[in-house]
C-alpha cells in the first residue's frame, strides 16, 4: 500500500477549518512516511 501525504500553509488549514467550526476536529501526526516525508509528523502538527 502507497500513501502520498501533502502538507497544506497554516491559513488554508485555518481557512478550512473555519468554514465549519460547530464540527470537532482532531489533527493527527504519523510517525511513519508522514514523518519521514516533513508533511505530518509530530512536529508538523504542534501547535
Amino acid at each position: 500500500m502507497s500513501v502520498i501525504t501533502g502538507s497544506k500553509p497554516y491559513e488554508e488549514l485555518s481557512n478550512l477549518l473555519g468554514r465549519h467550526p460547530d464540527v470537532p476536529t482532531v489533527v493527527l501526526g504519523c510517525g511513519k512516511c508522514a514523518k519521514l516525508s516533513h508533511t505530518g509528523g509530530a512536529e508538523e502538527v504542534r501547535p
